[in-house]
């Protein structure tokens, strides 16, 4: 419903973007990412002029990951790669 209203508006809705953004990001699965990934390209195509208001909201997400160390940034991951593995000679 929300993707639909978004795809039909004339003037850009700030604050749907801003929930058709962050819902997934703060759900954080792989399932609601990808749901999230196919809405907000369905929207672009149907209306591009909310595009540049989009990629702010992504921007916004994705500093909230950075700043809450989710996904990537999690400081619970512990990768072991050979840039920080200790070099032994």
């Amino acid at each position: 419903m929300l993707v639909a209203q978004l795809s039909f508006i004339t003037q850009v809705q700030h604050e749907l973007l801003h929930y058709l953004v962050a819902l997934p990001f703060e759900v954080f699965t792989p399932s609601s990412v990808t749901i999230g990934i196919e809405a907000w390209t369905w929207v672009v195509r149907e209306n591009p002029r909310v595009e540049v208001a989009l990629m702010l909201e992504f921007n916004a997400a994705w500093a909230g990951t950075i700043r809450h160390h989710r996904g990537i940034f999690s400081t619970s991951m512990k990768y072991v790669t050979k840039i920080t593995r200790n070099i032994t000679y």
